[in-house]
């Protein structure tokens, strides 16, 4: 069987064409193929499985959302150099480089630290203005029995320990103690007898409240 003539010359001309078509499918393809990246939320102190932590890539609007042991899984589009983001109530956002190929990701343990700003505010005292007109809600107003410390002086008392820290520089006779608005220094050397209030603190514990005669 014979062919027409110039059969030949299209197929030869149209041929590249075909070829450079099937190229660009295939680099179309590769580019959109997705990614799956894979990780594990982890919170910094208890070493325990975060929920609720919602997790992104910058820029792309969807996310991911992690499980109760902590687990997510987030699929993108998007390649080269990228940042990871997680974000949760009350802890620090992280933001962790990525660089995204072709292949998943499986970034294991990612750790979460608290905030210490959030925390801060979790300890100051709350009244309301109904609170405040009520004189009869005054008397059992919880609020009013609770006093929080110095933000600095906390972190002192927990690394060295208030006894022996030098609060910018003084000496411990250079400070007031007072309970109940009676000083507590000794009056042999000006310094308060820490030792002597060891039990206040199994006292002081628990709050009970009494209401009536």
């Amino acid at each position: 069987m014979k062919n027409l003539p110039g059969t030949d010359k299209q197929l030869n001309s149209t041929t590249p064409m075909i070829l450079v078509v099937l190229f660009f499918i295939l680099i179309q393809k590769g580019v959109a193929q997705e990614v799956l990246i894979t990780g594990r939320v982890i919170e910094f102190q208890d070493k325990r499985g975060l929920e609720g932590v919602r997790i992104w890539i910058e820029g792309q609007l969807e996310f991911a959302i992690s499980n109760k042991e902590g687990e997510f899984r987030l699929k993108t589009l998007k390649k080269g150099s990228l940042y990871l983001k997680l974000s949760a109530q009350n802890y620090i956002t992280q933001t962790y480089p990525l660089t995204i190929n072709t292949d998943d990701i499986h970034l294991g343990p990612v750790y979460l630290k608290r905030d210490l700003e959030e925390e801060k505010n979790d300890n100051l005292l709350t009244l309301t203005e109904a609170d405040l007109k009520d004189e009869s809600n005054l008397e059992s107003n919880s609020g009013l029995l609770m006093a929080t410390r110095d933000v600095f002086l906390k972190r002192a008392a927990f690394d060295f320990s208030q006894a022996f820290f030098r609060v910018r520089g003084y000496d411990s006779k250079e400070g007031l103690i007072l309970i109940n608005g009676i000083l507590m220094n000794r009056s042999y050397d000006g310094r308060p007898q820490w030792n002597n209030w060891g039990g206040l603190n199994d006292v002081t514990r628990n709050q009970e409240f009494t209401f009536g005669l």
